[in-house]
């Protein structure tokens, strides 16, 4: 949700917008609450897709996004690894 709101407030040039959107994915990250419903490495709703929304909303991000969030990511390289 916070990545297709970064999309829209980029094309509408709604940067405040876009700044609050790029905030609430922040907060998606850093909240361990969240990311422990994450429970498998697909790329649609798993770990893989978090880190390809991150990566692709840090690319046109107004502030710095945490593009690799530890948690997330060694999650995802443990399970692709195995």
């Amino acid at each position: 949700m916070a990545r297709a709101q970064q999309l829209a407030r980029l094309a509408l040039g709604d940067r405040n917008r876009q700044r609050q959107a790029e905030q609430a994915l922040v907060g998606c990250l850093t909240d361990d609450r969240q990311l422990t419903q994450l429970i498998d490495a697909s790329l649609c709703h798993g770990r893989a897709g978090l880190m390809q929304t991150v990566f692709r909303a840090a690319a046109e991000a107004i502030d710095e996004l945490p593009a690799h969030p530890p948690r997330a990511r060694c999650a995802v390289l443990v399970r692709v690894s195995l």
